[in-house]
């Protein structure tokens, strides 16, 4: 799976559903999301996957930012 780090997981899900990008929901990823169909886990991680045109799976995520 590749893994694109972006600075902002729902800033850059907008920006890719505004370009025709389908992103994968929960019928198809073992993780909970939420409405934007991004997964938030207990440090603060934001992840959402989608599958590319070669059927591959890969994913946006945003690391948490340190004070």
């Amino acid at each position: 799976m590749a893994s694109f780090r972006v600075g902002d997981a729902y800033a850059a899900v907008v920006r890719l559903r505004s370009r025709g990008v389908a992103f994968l929901d929960e019928s198809t990823v073992p993780f909970e999301l939420n409405d934007d169909g991004v997964s938030v886990d207990g440090s603060g991680t934001k992840v959402a996957w989608l599958q590319g045109p070669d059927g591959n799976v890969l994913r946006v995520l945003s690391l948490p930012r340190r004070p």
